[in-house]
């Protein structure tokens, strides 16, 4: 192989891989956002500018945001295999694991509370495809919510 075909090669990986990879927000962050999931089906948003692939229902509070953060953090704490790295009151960002490779996700909850709803995010690190490993973990967190009356239920259940 060429050295230029190798440099190709390697700007390709740094570049697709990047997309994959993301730190949590700093606080107080003034974007007002979470992460985009980039062009692979390996991440769910509820944010997502690509419905049909990473797209799932808003997460509309029931509650005021300040008696809904702390039942939302310990519902993320009780998750199986997930661990919260970064918090403050309105932004989550959790580690979690997927069952069988154990593969490392991240989780993102961020609480527009001038709208009333939660943005949340789940992505692999890296891969293709997660076999809808993220979407299934967002909509436990969405049931288990839910069943804690801090939500409203997704207009699909």
């Amino acid at each position: 192989m060429s050295s230029f075909r190798a440099s190709c090669l390697a700007l390709i990986s740094v570049t697709l891989l990047s997309g994959c990879i993301w730190i949590p927000a700093r606080d107080p962050d003034t974007n007002r956002g979470l992460f985009w999931c980039p062009p692979l089906p390996n991440c769910a948003s509820t944010e997502s500018w690509i419905p049909y692939l990473h797209g799932t229902d808003p997460f509309i509070l029931k509650m005021p945001l300040e008696e809904a953060w702390p039942i939302i953090l310990e519902t993320v704490q009780e998750m199986e295999r997930t661990e919260v790295t970064t918090e403050w009151e309105g932004y989550i960002y959790a580690k979690a694991y997927s069952r069988v490779f154990h593969f490392l996700d991240f989780l993102e909850i961020l609480a527009i509370p001038e709208e009333g709803r939660l943005s949340v995010r789940s992505s692999s690190m890296l891969g293709i495809t997660d076999f809808w490993v993220n979407y299934r973990r967002v909509e436990r967190l969405r049931k288990a919510l839910a069943e804690k009356g801090v939500i409203e239920s997704s207009q699909s259940d």
